[in-house]
């Protein structure tokens, strides 16, 4: 092998042995940043609306930390889209470490054709707005999967 190609084949693979060393910087376009769970903690029928209490586990997937300056659970059927509805609770701001987990407690009153959805599987969402490391305020709905209440984890 001639020099020229050793040299080329060092040169290449200490390109690649830095660019797999080298820290990715957080992706926040991804969509992919954060993710969550819920639990329902407590369901009360107020008429037509169910007004829960549920535990929120929200996760960071990124090499950054980020900070959350609000969280809002969401439905389909909420029951505060109009002006004299109930208001939802609103969780913020919280800071997440990277690749960290951070925990809350939110109250939602919510349509009771809602509840029974989220009880067959449909999914609620949180939509929150957060910062990232690099200073970038972004919105996004996460779609929160069921958890499983403390002590059978």
């Amino acid at each position: 092998m001639s020099r020229r190609k050793l040299h080329s084949l060092i040169a290449m693979a200490c390109l690649m042995v830095l660019g797999f060393l080298y820290p990715q910087p957080a992706h926040s376009a991804s969509g992919k940043e954060l993710s969550g769970t819920y639990v329902i903690l407590k369901a009360s029928s107020a008429g037509e609306n169910v007004l829960v209490t549920m535990r929120v586990q929200l996760l960071n997937h990124t090499d950054a930390e980020l900070t959350v300056q609000s969280a809002t659970v969401m439905g389909m059927h909420r029951a505060d889209q109009t002006k004299d509805g109930p208001e939802q609770q609103t969780a913020g701001p919280i800071s997440l470490e990277r690749y960290g987990i951070a925990e809350f407690e939110v109250q939602v009153t919510i349509d009771r054709r809602e509840f029974e959805s989220w009880r067959q599987g449909q999914r609620p969402g949180l939509y929150v707005t957060y910062q990232t490391a690099d200073g970038e305020t972004v919105h996004r709905t996460i779609p929160l999967r069921m958890g499983l209440p403390r002590g059978e984890e």
